[in-house]
């Protein structure tokens, strides 16, 4: 859903432009006719059908597919099979903070965009997944979204991507997660840096960084 605010509707034709990103497959509004809808002035104007479209960016030269040779629903498909199936032991002793994120159901979003800790600090990360898909959390340095995203995008095409939980092997990574199953539960436990600052949180699951993504803010 979303909100037109007052004022930007003006009488006669108007165009509706909608951007998005699909990681997944061709790109389109996909939904059923009926949801289709633009409300205003307790009439509903009805916007299933065609609608024309520009391609802007394709990830690579093959069709727009982010994974070189299978498609993300089959990578998925792959990871879960080979998934993990004992979950590790929660950390032992007490840690200073616990901060519980979750996975918003079909949303590939985590229900938190901000959390703030304690530089220096132990701090237990809860992540909570009640997705059909599979997740993880990836804590970065401050500025390293895009480098890092990039970087686990490449991973989609590295038959060893899914050994590494899509989790990419550089500097710039500071604590991960592996990849968590639907309906499961991990606890991350890591020391804070004692640099203050704003350090993103990030699912490395080929395509879902952009959109998936959030800061741990660093205090003193």
């Amino acid at each position: 859903k979303y909100a037109i605010r007052a004022g930007l509707l003006k009488p006669g034709r108007n165009v509706i432009a909608v951007k998005m990103t699909d990681t997944g497959g061709g790109g389109g509004v996909i939904g059923k006719p009926e949801d289709m809808y633009l409300e205003a002035g307790g009439k509903k104007i009805p916007l299933a059908g065609e609608w024309k479209y520009e391609v802007e960016r394709v990830f690579n030269g093959d069709g727009g597919k982010l994974f070189s040779d299978r498609s993300l629903a089959e990578t998925f498909a792959f990871t879960y099979l080979n998934k993990q199936d004992a979950a590790p032991e929660a950390p032992s002793g007490k840690s200073d903070q616990t901060v519980t994120l979750k996975v918003i159901q079909n949303e590939m979003k985590y229900d938190q965009a901000t959390f703030t800790v304690k530089a220096g600090t132990v701090v237990d990360v809860v992540l909570e997944n009640p997705d059909f898909m599979q997740h993880n959390l990836v804590i970065v340095k401050p500025g390293s979204l895009q480098s890092v995203g990039q970087a686990a995008n490449k991973l989609a095409a590295d038959p060893h991507g899914a050994e590494m939980n899509y989790v990419p092997d550089m500097p710039e990574v500071l604590f991960a997660t592996r990849l968590v199953n639907p309906q499961e539960t991990v606890v991350l436990r890591f020391k804070v840096p004692d640099e203050p600052g704003d350090y993103p949180f990030v699912c490395t699951f080929p395509g879902h960084w952009s959109i998936m993504n959030g800061i741990m803010k660093v205090n003193r």
